[in-house]
Parts: structure tokens; C-alpha cells; sequence
């Protein structure tokens, strides 16, 4: 019997635990129960039970716990005395109901060993060389659960060989098989793995869109002309390359987060979609070999103001960044990742087993995050306001659900003008007005361009020739002759009013002092040519030139109203005037010929 009291100095391990969680928790996951309550002083029957469960909270760094001090550092979802040797709960190898239920969250492919003792005697410890025979393996189940069957008497030292985010953190134990011993029973042992796994989605719109002569753009994509290196990352709060293995490991988005932001039609938005990638998503933590999670991450743009049909696995990237948001590395496209478009916006990225192992590997068992870049051109001939929607669906490599199913968005605001053009008289909507879009720093620059550009107004729909489509501070709004702008367009943008009288435009940038919904200083419309029968105001000192009209998403033709004023009359020979001052001489003459003529005959008689 004093072989059984010296059995008891061989502690079973309970770690000290790490977040389990910090951006989302685990859920849905199965419970297990212990496969026996009759075990005394640790003795095995032959069967010893590991249930691999996660461990949530720990205040400090963690290291491996060899079950002498189980509370040491523990902050977790357990009390202290659950946790170890206090309370009301041992790990002395028997059931312990209070870990079971629904505070566990279990792990599957987690991998133990057990290595048989060929000394003589007790071992000295878990350092004992003689720990070197048979070495036999179990995998927890989907339940949780890792059983050694069939041991043979004698001592076998446990050993976690998975590591769990790169650390083993259950210290090694030992536990004695007798079978002879009638107190013998099947060992529980309840590890608390360092699982702190956590989950995070963000999402940004970035543009080349340009600054309206603002000065900047609040979203510009960090490099358009490169291979897709970005500032839109995710960040952990430590700040440290993303080991999550301190007392604050929250992980945040940019300021940018779910921003909003405008662009032109024919303009280029990237969709950045940030998501958390953490080293439990393989189940050795530095992805070279191992189980694999799913890792999905699916992005509904928004198909009514954007073409995202040149998205595929050439087109979309996907960085890797540390904690500190610096690019570690860049995914291969179709190895490591493929891209799903059905035509409609719907962008699904799949990370495959390979790709999951090589984000691992350039994270170094570090956690990390994801920035997947996905392109899309603003269409023309639209104006609104619209949002994508990024969600994920993950599984890690132990069956924790790490699905952000709550959608994170960005904002993609398009713009508009409308106008009426009406008879500054009698104020009815005039017919045959063409317009077109200048835009400028500021009234006096688009002044100067209209000036520069006299030709170009010569009272026909069709315009002149263009001196000077750019001007330092001042260009032409290109596109069709329908009022669709498009930055790809080469000629100006017109419209000419139809019976309505009303001109439309869109596709328009907002920036306005980085506002991005609506814009009042930097569109102008100027004058064309002018309806039948009214005079086009002269070019060349800028008089066709409105003042700064209100660009929006939501234009209105009662946004802006222009008039237009018939010539002045001018007298003509041959008038209905002249024709009446004839008439009067000529009877005034022909009343003079007859009073003349009777004063002679007057005379004559006389005579």
C-alpha cells in the first residue's frame, strides 16, 4: 500500500489557462460526460480517459503547469477549487460533475501519448529516463474525448503532442496501471488546454477615387498600382505580432472600420474585408503539418452600384498581418485560397487545408488576421447610397465555432445632379438646353476654365473643340451625351432637356472636405446650347456658368433651376410702325392737294 500513497505524488496536470475568447466565444459545441465514477488514488485499470476541454482567462503568460499549483494565474470560466486540488473538486483521476455540462467547450484532434516506464521501482518523476518503451497515441474525438485502452501494468508518462496555439500546456503526468488493484477503476483527466482562440471581422472600402480638388481622400487605396499592400488591417491591442499569449489580447479594427465612402463611375473600389486568423485554426499552431480547420469568408457587395465580375482567384488577394497590422506574407491564389463569383456581388473566398497551414507558418504560432482585398469598378449611369455585407464562417481545428455571423459594413455613396431649365419670364420648362459638368476648387477657377474653353460653347448640342480639357484647378466632368459621367470617358459629360426641361446627371464623386455624402462647392454647370428662339450668355466672359449646384445621392430636378431669356425686340424696315407714319402722310398730303387745288379754282374765278 505504500506504493499506492506514493502514487498520489504524481499530480495529474491542470493548466493555467489563456483568453478563450475575445472578439467571440465558442457555441454549439457537444458535451461529454467521464466515462466512470470508480477510481481511488489515481490507479488505472488498463483505460485512462483525456478530455481535452478549452480554457478561457488567464491574467498572465501562459507555461506549462505540471498540477502541483493548478490555480496559479487562473481567471477562467471555472472557480478556483474546480480548476485543481481545492474545493470541492480534485484532478485526482475520478468524475468531476461541475466540469461537466455546459462550461466546457471540448477540443477534437488534439493528441496525447503515453510512453511506458522500463526501471525498476516508482519513477523519480516525469524526467525519469526510463520513460522510454512502448509509446502508444490517442486523438480527442469530437466529443472531446482521448481514451487509452488495453495498458498493461506498470507506469506510463502522459504527454500532450499537439500543441495548442503553439504552446503544449499540459504539463506531462504519470499514471500507474494495476490490474490487480481492486480500487482500480478508468483514470478521468480533465486538461485545460490553452485555447485563446478568438475571432474578429472588419470591413473598409478604399478608392482611387481623386480629391475634387479637396486636397485629399479619406479612403485611398494605400497603393492602386501595386500588389495589393493596404493599411486596412486588424490590430490586436498588446501590439505585438499577434501572440495572444499576454493579459490583453483583444483585437481591433482601424478607424476606418465600416466607413463610408465616395467614388466616381468607372473609379476602382477594393473592398477590404479583415478578419482574425488564429493559430488554433491548425492544430500544431505552426501550420507545417496537422489538422486544418474551414476558414470561409464570404462579401455581398453592393450589385447595384458596383461591377465585381473581374472577381476571382487572379484578381482577389489575401495578405497575412501580424498583431501589429504589418504584412507578414500574401497568399497563393487557387494553392492557398479559391474565389467564388455568382455574378450578383456574392464574393465567397475559401481558404483551403494548404492555405491554412501557410498563413500559419508565415504567422510563426503567432495569432494573426487576414486582409482580403476584392476589386470592383463603380457602374455608370447610377446614383445612390449602398453597403456590402462581410460575414465568416470558421471552424478551427478543434471544432470551436469562430463564425462572425453578424455582418460588418461599408458604405459606398454615388452621386447626382439635377436641374430645370425654365423661361426666366413666364418660368415654363424650356425644351433644347444643353449642359454640361465643370468641376473646380472654387467658382473663379471654374470661371477661368469655361474662359479658356470658349470654343468648346458654341450653341450646339454637340459642342466645339476643347482647348483645355484640365486646367490646375479646374476640369470637364467626362462622359456621355446621356449625363452619365465616367472617369474612363474622354469627352464631356451633357445632357439636353427634353420637354421636362429637367437635365440629369450621375456617377459622381462626393468628396467635399471629406464629407462624402453630399457635395456643394465643386460641380458647376455651364450652358452648351441654349432652346430655340433664346440666347446662349457669352462664354467668354463665363456667363453661361452656373453657380456651386448641390451634387447628392438622392438629386432632385428642384435641386437647381436655370433660366433663359428671349433676345430683346429690335425695330425693322418695312414694320407694321413705319407702315402707319406712311399712311399718315399720305392722306395728310392728299387733304393738302385738295385744299390747294380748290384755293386755285377760287382764284380763277375771281379773276
Amino acid at each position: 500500500m505504500k506504493l499506492n500513497s506514493l502514487n498520489k505524488k504524481f499530480a495529474l496536470a491542470s493548466v493555467s489557462l489563456l483568453t478563450i475568447s475575445t472578439l467571440a466565444g465558442f457555441g454549439g459545441l457537444v458535451n461529454v460526460n467521464a466515462k466512470t465514477t470508480v477510481v481511488t488514488d489515481q490507479v488505472s485499470n488498463g483505460e485512462v480517459a483525456i478530455y481535452a476541454q478549452s480554457a478561457a482567462g488567464n491574467a498572465v503568460a501562459t507555461t506549462n503547469n505540471d498540477g502541483t499549483n493548478p490555480d496559479t494565474g487562473v481567471a477562467n470560466n471555472q472557480t478556483g477549487g474546480q480548476a485543481g486540488n481545492t474545493g470541492t473538486t480534485k484532478n485526482d483521476g475520478s468524475q468531476q460533475s461541475s466540469l461537466e455540462g455546459s462550461t466546457p467547450s471540448v477540443m477534437a484532434n488534439v493528441t496525447f501519448s503515453a510512453t511506458k516506464y522500463t526501471g525498476t521501482g516508482v519513477p523519480t518523476g516525469v524526467a525519469d529516463s526510463a520513460f522510454n518503451g512502448a509509446k502508444v497515441t490517442a486523438t480527442s474525438a469530437p466529443s472531446g474525448l482521448a481514451d487509452f485502452t488495453g495498458l498493461a501494468d506498470g507506469y506510463y508518462l502522459f504527454h500532450q503532442v499537439t500543441t495548442v496555439n503553439g504552446i503544449t500546456t499540459v504539463g506531462d503526468f504519470i499514471v500507474q496501471v494495476n490490474h490487480n488493484d481492486s480500487q482500480a477503476g478508468i483514470v478521468n483527466v480533465y486538461p485545460k488546454l490553452d485555447m485563446s482562440s478568438s475571432a474578429g471581422l472588419g470591413t473598409s472600402a478604399t478608392t482611387n477615387a481623386d480629391d475634387n480638388f479637396n486636397g485629399s481622400t479619406p479612403n485611398q487605396i494605400a497603393n492602386p498600382n501595386a500588389t495589393g499592400d493596404s493599411d486596412q488591417t486588424l490590430t490586436n491591442s498588446d501590439n505585438n505580432a499577434g501572440n495572444e499569449n499576454l493579459a490583453n489580447g483583444t483585437w481591433v479594427n482601424n478607424s476606418d472600420n465600416q466607413n463610408t465612402t465616395t467614388a466616381a463611375a468607372g473609379n476602382t473600389v477594393s473592398w477590404n474585408v479583415n478578419t482574425v486568423f488564429d493559430s488554433s485554426q491548425t492544430n500544431n499552431g505552426n501550420g507545417t503539418t496537422g489538422v486544418t480547420g474551414t476558414y470561409v469568408v464570404t462579401d455581398q457587395l453592393p450589385n447595384n452600384l458596383v461591377d465585381s465580375s473581374t472577381a476571382a482567384d487572379g484578381t482577389v488577394i489575401v495578405n497575412v498581418t501580424d498583431g501589429s497590422g504589418a504584412k507578414v506574407g500574401t497568399l497563393t491564389a487557387t494553392t492557398d485560397y479559391t474565389v467564388t463569383n455568382d455574378g450578383n456581388g456574392k464574393i465567397i473566398v475559401t481558404l483551403t487545408p494548404v492555405g491554412q497551414q501557410h498563413a500559419a507558418s508565415l504567422l510563426g504560432n503567432a495569432d494573426g488576421a487576414l486582409n482580403i482585398i476584392i476589386p470592383s469598378t463603380v457602374k455608370t449611369a447610377v446614383v445612390g447610397s449602398a453597403k456590402d455585407s462581410a460575414t465568416t464562417a470558421i471552424t478551427n481545428a478543434y471544432g470551436a465555432d469562430l463564425s462572425m455571423t453578424a455582418a460588418v459594413q461599408s458604405t459606398l455613396n454615388v452621386g447626382g445632379v439635377d436641374m430645370t431649365k425654365t423661361d426666366a419670364s413666364t418660368s415654363d420648362a424650356l425644351k433644347g438646353a444643353t449642359f454640361t459638368v465643370v468641376r473646380a476648387d472654387n467658382k473663379a477657377d471654374a470661371q477661368a476654365f469655361v474662359i479658356a474653353n470658349a470654343a468648346y460653347f458654341n450653341n450646339s448640342a454637340a459642342g466645339g473643340s476643347v482647348a483645355n480639357p484640365t486646367l490646375a484647378k479646374a476640369a470637364f466632368v467626362t462622359g456621355d451625351s446621356n449625363g452619365n459621367a465616367s472617369t474612363t470617358a474622354t469627352t464631356p459629360v451633357t445632357f439636353t432637356t427634353g420637354e421636362d426641361g429637367i437635365a440629369t446627371f450621375s456617377g459622381l464623386n462626393l468628396v467635399d472636405d471629406n464629407t462624402d455624402t453630399t457635395n456643394t462647392s465643386n460641380y458647376y454647370l455651364v450652358e452648351v446650347a441654349a432652346p430655340k428662339g433664346y440666347q446662349l450668355p457669352a462664354p467668354n466672359t463665363a456667363a453661361n456658368l452656373t453657380g456651386a449646384v448641390t451634387a447628392s445621392t438622392a438629386p432632385t430636378a428642384t435641386d437647381t433651376t436655370i433660366t433663359n431669356s428671349k433676345p430683346f425686340a429690335l425695330p425693322f424696315t418695312g414694320g407694321q410702325g413705319l407702315a402707319g407714319i406712311i399712311a399718315i402722310a399720305t392722306v395728310s398730303g392728299v387733304v393738302a392737294f385738295a385744299i390747294k387745288r380748290r384755293k386755285d379754282n377760287e382764284e380763277e374765278v375771281v379773276k
